[in-house]
């Protein structure tokens, strides 16, 4: 099958050039380049772009979209329990 395009039924789909990059590599290679990204924005402080970053990222790949942990981490997120730089680091690192 050619990765430019998926078939679903009658349908085609059409892959970006970039979103077919992700789809090359291995699940855990892709795994690791979303905790690598979110950990350049914890980084420099910014902890809402980490958990942005982390979710998005997880979305460009078939055997990471839809992660659990997507929801989990939203949850955490707005009740208050992934306020600091370790609490996001950790869950970001926390990923498998």
């Amino acid at each position: 099958m050619d990765l430019a395009y998926w078939q679903i039924g009658a349908v085609f789909i059409h892959i970006p050039p970039t979103r077919r990059n992700h789809m090359e590599k291995t699940r855990q290679e892709h795994m690791d380049w979303c905790k690598k990204r979110a950990l350049e924005y914890i980084e420099r402080g910014d902890l809402e772009n980490a958990m942005t970053s982390m979710f998005s990222d997880l979305g460009k790949h078939t055997e990471t979209a839809g992660h659990p942990a997507i929801q989990l981490g939203m949850m955490l997120k707005m009740t208050g329990n992934l306020r600091s730089r370790e609490e996001v680091k950790k869950f970001i690192e926390g990923f498998n």
